[in-house]
């Protein structure tokens, strides 16, 4: 996978702004030079001023908002010996390794079980395999392993009709190694919406409003220039822009945040026009990883010791969102969600009797907590019990999401997680 370049004048951390912490709604990169890391910050209204968050001895890579919605997660390359790494970086710039010298891991996502899943190569041409990461251990589990050599990137999707994961894989023979789009199931059963008959080596981001995936640097076999692609769950692919990008971010107002070789491009996917382009500066300072701070206001943990509760946590980081009034719903599938007036999506099925049931407090006993005050820091916690109530081994999965509104309305909708109801 291409891995552009941050350039030398940010080697020397004198050279870029500093402040206490990134802000919610600004955007975070990776990028590396000369062997060295970089994970930056900028304001994308006004992104002449560049932040350095952390620089590392280890190449970075992907970066996603850690569980707690405050620490950002970078996947490193360890050289020597080989292999990656997952690392928390605090704002401050401390770190906390989740696990170091996991062979090859590829991207990764947060599962409602409290561990990041990703899939490490296998050695040579021999098959990989699907690793679950404890965000809070670093316990590493094997999950299943794969039909594919490795992969670039993974995104859970979890909508009905489908299989858990869809993956950037790529599959290798003695003399070469393709790309494709695969689905994979938790017994490891894949379909392959995309076959590996092209080249693309991006991420892969789920677009939670329709369902399709957003595959930078899509480049299909003795086509032209890499463009972004949009891929439906019938393997129907549609261009999006020709830009030569590596990583992609849906934000909840159906944008999406491309990191590229040009720099940073905003899209819109609801209007189909890119709005914005954020430019290197110099060129080469922005790399292969992108996120948006603060983005992971919700995350449901069902830990395996104990299956039968789940918590949900609130944590915005948005500004004036402390001490306001939250409610949360459930749905079994994400769509037809529901745009509210500030352009934020709620992505849940609002017509299915699960949302009705719990976004009117109608079953309290078991949706604990899905209405209420945030606390000083924009946070809260509502549980769901399991025991009783649910049919045996139903092995649905249910979607949760909220919004925190005041006299005005909503002023912060949620992104979508999930729990399992066996």
């Amino acid at each position: 996978m291409r891995m552009p370049a941050l350039v030398v004048l940010l080697t020397g951390l004198s050279a870029i702004s500093s402040q206490s912490q990134p802000q919610e709604g600004d955007l975070i990169a990776t990028s590396s030079y000369g062997g060295n890391g970089y994970v930056v910050y900028l304001n994308p209204a006004s992104p002449q001023s560049l932040t350095s968050l952390v620089r590392s001895t280890n190449p970075a890579s992907w970066v996603r908002m850690a569980a707690n919605n405050t620490d950002v997660t970078v996947r490193e390359h360890v050289w020597p010996p080989g292999g990656t790494q997952l690392v928390s970086y605090v704002p401050n710039g401390t770190s906390r390794f989740l696990v170091r010298g996991a062979c090859g891991l590829s991207g990764f996502e947060l599962d409602h079980d409290g561990r990041w899943v990703g899939v490490a190569a296998g050695i040579s041409t021999s098959l990989g395999s699907f690793l679950g990461v404890h965000e809070a251990t670093g316990a590493v589990t094997t999950l299943f392993t794969c039909q594919y050599f490795s992969a670039t990137d993974v995104a859970i999707d979890r909508d009905p009709g489908g299989m858990p994961f869809a993956v950037s894989a790529i599959r290798c023979n003695p003399t070469t190694c393709e790309w494709g789009l695969v689905w994979n199931d938790l017994q490891g059963r894949e379909t392959w919406l995309l076959p590996p008959a092209g080249s693309w080596g991006g991420g892969i981001e789920l677009h939670p409003r329709s369902g399709d995936y957003i595959l930078p640097y899509y480049l299909a076999k003795n086509a032209g220039s890499p463009c972004v692609a949009r891929v439906s769950r019938a393997g129907v692919v549609t261009t999006l822009v020709s830009f030569d990008a590596t990583a992609a971010r849906v934000t909840q107002d159906d944008h999406v945040w491309l990191s590229g070789t040009a720099g940073l491009l905003q899209y819109d996917l609801s209007g189909n026009a890119v709005v914005t382009l954020v430019p290197h500066r110099p060129p080469g300072s922005f790399g292969s990883g992108i996120e948006v701070y603060g983005s992971r206001r919700l995350v449901c943990e069902q830990p395996p010791a104990a299956p039968h509760s789940v918590t949900v946590t609130v944590q915005s980081r948005k500004p004036g969102d402390a001490h306001q009034t939250f409610q949360l719903a459930c749905s079994v599938a994400r769509r037809p969600g529901l745009r509210f007036a500030n352009g934020e999506w709620l992505d849940l099925d609002v017509n299915h009797p699960l949302f009705a049931l719990t976004a009117l407090n109608l079953a309290p006993s078991v949706f604990r907590g899905f209405y209420g005050t945030t606390d000083a820091r924009g946070n809260a916690t509502a549980t769901v019990s399991l025991l009783g109530g649910w049919p045996p081994n139903l092995g649905l999965t249910i979607f949760v999401a909220g919004v925190i509104y005041d006299h005005t309305g909503v002023r912060t909708v949620t992104n979508t997680h999930w729990f399992v109801a066996n």
